[in-house]
């Protein structure tokens, strides 16, 4: 057994998936993994909640770079500041585009999670959400960047991305999809559905053959109708999916978060930020991957009036739904780390405080107070 590295990581209250350990003692090996967890001795070293650290699974931009056209030192930057905000792990995302922009970008990306930095939130791979989408339901993509799904395309875009896309987002009910959803299951890469208008069946469906998120729940989706219940039922009903969900309670009312919780249960709810390049830049104008968005009390709108990604930290988002929800604190583990990390097969290394995974963790004061990634502390 590897020795601990240092002394252990008590807390006043430490946070696993499905119980917390008051005044628990954490301790981690050298290289920064979790030796163990059991009831500690003595005085806490850290004053607070110890939570794993933050896994966003929808990050456009940040702060000024916006992951569509950033250069690879950019991107770095924005890994570097999401760890303020407690975030630890987090997938880059990428947008419709056309197919050969696509390409540039996808390959721009990869290079720059080739070197990552060790005191930025881990990139686990790239979120791409599109082309494959619903015109009906697209958001603030552009319609002219959307595409049918087949194989020959995603052939492309998964070759010049070189192995790194984690999870791609697709409307399941489009001709062509079933096909692509198998392809990309049998390659390793995970499926969300959404931007979508299938029904309960077409939504059933795809994740019968594999998909493991519902994309921003709520949110780009046809609404639920006593005779025509949708995609959202099918994300409400189904265990063997994750519900994400943008916790601003603007994208998705508190009463809906409550009842999204109730429904799915503390392991069946992911919160990410769908944060856009203005998160943090106040008010005025501001570019989502090409496409204009205005920024106004907190609200990212494109120049239809349509949502476009929003403006929050994942921090804020955390504090908003735990007041919309009452939740408890591994409620609060589940759906900011643990949930994410299992819905795209990360959950072995990140996600949890459990032995094994690494100490990647934030010490929360009612906000982030202290945060750790593989061991050393980061912010």
């Amino acid at each position: 057994m590897t020795a601990p590295s240092s002394s252990p990581h008590s807390a006043e209250l430490v946070v696993l998936p499905d119980h917390a350990i008051a005044g628990g003692d954490v301790h981690v090996d050298a290289a920064g993994r979790i030796l163990s967890v059991a009831p500690g001795v003595g005085r806490p070293r850290h004053n607070g909640w110890l939570l794993p650290g933050f896994v966003d699974l929808q990050v456009n931009g940040f702060g000024g770079v916006d992951v569509a056209t950033a250069p690879a030192e950019d991107l770095h930057r924005l890994g570097q500041k999401l760890v303020a905000t407690g975030v630890t792990s987090f997938l880059p995302t990428l947008i419709s585009a056309p197919i050969e922009i696509l390409e540039r970008q996808l390959a721009r990306v990869a290079d720059a999670l080739e070197a990552w930095p060790v005191d930025a939130a881990r990139a686990l791979g790239i979120h791409l959400e599109g082309p494959f989408l619903n015109p009906k339901r697209r958001g603030a993509h552009a319609a002219d960047d959307l595409s049918p799904p087949d194989i020959d395309t995603i052939e492309v875009l998964m070759a010049a991305a070189r192995g790194r896309v984690r999870l791609v987002t697709m409307a399941p009910e489009l001709d062509g999809a079933g096909e692509v959803i198998d392809w990309l299951v049998k390659s390793g890469v995970r499926v969300a559905i959404g931007h979508s208008e299938a029904t309960v069946e077409e939504a059933e469906q795809a994740i019968t053959r594999g998909a493991t998120l519902c994309t921003h729940f709520g949110n780009a989706m046809s609404s639920i109708h006593q005779r025509a219940p949708g995609i959202q039922t099918a994300c409400l009903l189904d265990d063997r999916i994750t519900a994400g969900v943008i916790g601003d309670l603007v994208h998705v009312h508190p009463a809906l978060l409550r009842l999204l919780v109730h429904n799915k249960g503390a392991s069946g709810v992911a919160l990410v930020t769908d944060a856009i390049a203005a998160t943090g830049l106040g008010e005025g104008t501001f570019s989502l991957s090409g496409v204009e968005v205005t920024v106004r009390d907190g609200v990212s709108r494109d120049a239809a009036g349509a949502l476009a990604g929003s403006v929050l930290a994942f921090d804020e988002a955390l504090r908003r739904f735990a007041e919309a929800v009452g939740a408890d604190p591994t409620t609060l583990a589940r759906t900011a780390a643990s949930n994410a990390a299992r819905a795209i097969g990360a959950d072995e290394d990140v996600g949890s405080l459990e032995p094994g995974r690494w100490f990647d963790a934030v010490v929360w004061r009612d906000g982030v107070d202290e945060v750790w990634i593989a061991g050393k502390r980061v912010a």
